[in-house]
């Protein structure tokens, strides 16, 4: 926390000087007199904060982007009345209403900084769309996807797709549990989309079918027949989304490979222990 002098503002921000001469800019909607209360501060005829006053700023970096603040050790925030729309309407995919659920439960959790944001979207362009509630996560912090599981994998697959990676984690989660397997997701969960892949085979339906061809040519069973494939626009991203049953037959992956789930990753079995499982597997139907 530093003391900035106001030496500026236009009718979007306010800019702010330090004793090391580095200047800031803050949105004037974080000063607002509904959000903030700033005692012995003084305002001009239009409610703006009166320029040549010493005010106490946080300053972050969030990777590219400044985030400025007053200090909320000094003064007081008042959270702002969000209106109904945040919480009237249920967005159409089942991520973006999990994600929205979440934001939701946690908006007494966010810093003041995160919530003058939020509410200055809410009260501008957001219309519960699903794209919407993705934009909002992004300035909320949230993540869009769950966390890799048993049940839960992703694949990046922006430029090529890696097939044997993908049969071996079919594989896995048709011998364990069933499972969705999500290409366009980078291993940290960052959304790289699959649109590349999809326009190289022509269409989604083309894609479709190359992926289920493939699914059928590397395993042993007809576990292809009942994978469900859905895509999924996500901003300017497309992700594909295969969901994978539980099979009755033991899956086997080219070569006569056999893969079950062990936590978040998909792991061979060889030796004993592929004979184990088979065993116990066949005991149990």
């Amino acid at each position: 926390m530093d003391k900035y002098y106001l030496i500026k503002r236009d009718s979007r921000y306010y800019y702010f000087n330090n004793e090391n001469s580095e200047i800031v800019r803050s949105p004037i909607h974080c000063f607002d007199a509904d959000k903030i209360v700033m005692p012995n501060h003084k305002r001009d005829a239009d409610g703006y904060l009166a320029l040549g006053q010493y005010i106490y700023l946080h300053v972050e970096q969030r990777g590219c982007r400044t985030i400025v603040y007053p200090s909320h050790e000094i003064y007081d925030y008042l959270p702002a009345k969000r209106p109904p729309i945040l919480f009237a309407q249920s967005p159409k995919s089942e991520n973006a209403r999990r994600l929205k659920q979440r934001i939701c439960q946690n908006l007494k959790s966010y810093a003041p900084s995160t919530l003058w944001e939020i509410d200055r979207y809410i009260a501008g362009a957001f219309d519960n769309t699903d794209a919407a509630v993705y934009r909002l996560a992004a300035i909320a912090g949230e993540s869009l996807l769950p966390d890799e599981s048993e049940t839960v994998e992703y694949k990046s697959c922006e430029d090529e797709l890696n097939k044997p990676e993908i049969l071996s984690s079919i594989g896995a989660f048709a011998n364990h549990k069933g499972g969705k397997l999500t290409l366009g997701v980078s291993d940290n969960k960052s959304i790289v989309g699959c649109e590349k892949l999809i326009s190289k085979y022509g269409s989604m339906d083309k894609f479709s079918v190359m992926l289920r061809n493939f699914v059928r040519q590397g395993t042993n069973t007809n576990i292809y027949l009942n994978i469900r494939i859905e895509f999924e626009q996500v901003e300017s991203h497309t992700l594909c989304h295969l969901h994978i049953p539980e099979s009755p037959d033991i899956v086997l992956v080219k070569d006569e490979q056999l893969y079950v789930r062990s936590g978040a990753t998909s792991q061979r079995l060889i030796g004993d222990r592929m004979i184990d499982f088979i065993y116990n597997r066949k005991r149990y139907e």
